[in-house]
């Protein structure tokens, strides 16, 4: 299946639970369908830059029987609307008073949201923090990609759902940092934001993001505990519904996806980190027969350094489409081809 394929699903699923309104909500299995429902349209908003369609307070107007999660899913949900209002702002043409009010304050927003992350992880009861359950020795890049373990620690959780959570709050993390980084190289537009103290605070936050993504991992594809017979994630259950317990790795992989390519795509992934996340994808897409991981696989996108090359080159279409409607003429767009005669 493609990625717009899997869109057009996501948006078949909302569409039902909009449909069957809050009765939907009576049985644990329509309470597992609207959180699943509400889990997979959170990411795919984030995905994408688009804001949250029926707005946040419809989504959590039905408020889950798990105050963390709540709490989490409300959160998600705001960085959903945070990045689509970012691709607006961080391409705000010219430095007006006006405009650099606005950057400075969406910087703000984004900030306030990520220390709602923090404290809502310091908040956590001792059921929902990951354990580490064994250290990896190094092993040879050449090795890396096909490798179950990433050289270091492996964490293992109580559930794989609450795992799953974990793991979105890691890329949707990830995905407020780019939002603090686009404001700054948007604000210093003539300097290097790589050279800016934003820059070095972000660098240091991702990097222990990526290593949590990348330490749990294991996890999701039954890595097995040495005194377990079955793989850790094969024991969980779902968090509401029917009570069985997950099996097939297919349903783990589902899960998988996004936080690995989040990790993956992002500038602050070492690139032995980059080439076994990858290799996971990979994984993903050969082996649980999970085709989305192969596009992600095929996208080149970069992040923060992508989306504040295409902020400046919007930045700069702007000002020569301005320029043109000055004077009459034409400018092309600096990602424009130029036309050379034979």
């Amino acid at each position: 299946m493609s990625l717009s394929g899997w869109q057009s699903h996501i948006n078949g699923a909302v569409a039902l639970v909009k449909a069957r309104g809050k009765s939907q909500l009576d049985t644990k299995i329509g309470r597992s369908l609207f959180d699943a429902v509400r889990t997979h349209m959170t990411v795919e908003c984030i995905s994408r830059s688009k804001d949250v369609k029926e707005g946040i307070d419809w989504w959590t107007s039905f408020a889950s029987e798990d105050k963390v999660q709540h709490e989490v899913s409300v959160l998600n949900l705001k960085v959903a609307d945070l990045r689509a209002e970012t691709h607006k702002i961080c391409t705000l043409e010219g430095h007006t008073t006006d405009n650099i009010e606005k950057v400075l304050n969406h910087m703000r927003k984004a900030e306030q949201i990520e220390k709602e992350y923090v404290a809502w992880y310091a908040n956590l009861t001792e059921e929902w923090t990951p354990k580490l359950a064994a250290w990896i020795d190094d092993v040879a890049e050449r090795n890396l990609e096909s490798t179950a373990c990433y050289p270091g620690r492996v964490d293992v959780y109580g559930e794989l759902w609450m795992a799953t959570t974990h793991n979105i709050v890691r890329a949707s993390r990830l995905f407020i940092l780019t939002t603090i980084l686009r404001c700054t190289a948007w604000i210093t537009a003539e300097l290097d934001y790589k050279l800016t103290p934003e820059y070095v605070e972000v660098s240091r936050q991702a990097s222990v993001l990526i290593e949590d993504i990348v330490s749990s991992i294991p996890f999701f594809f039954g890595w097995k505990s040495p005194d377990t017979e079955l793989p850790l994630s094969e024991n969980s259950y779902f968090p509401c519904g029917n009570d069985s317990k997950i099996s097939g790795k297919g349903v783990t992989g589902v899960w998988a996806i996004w936080p690995v390519f989040a990790a993956a795509a992002s500038d602050f992934a070492t690139s032995s980190q980059r080439l076994w996340l990858r290799g996971r994808l990979k994984y993903i897409a050969e082996h649980l027969g999970i085709r989305q991981a192969e596009m992600l696989l095929q996208l080149p996108t970069r992040y923060p350094s992508t989306f504040i090359y295409r902020d400046k080159v919007k930045i700069e279409d702007l000002k020569r489409s301005k320029m043109a409607s000055m004077v009459g003429g034409y400018y092309p767009s600096i990602c424009e081809t130029p036309v050379t005669s034979a």
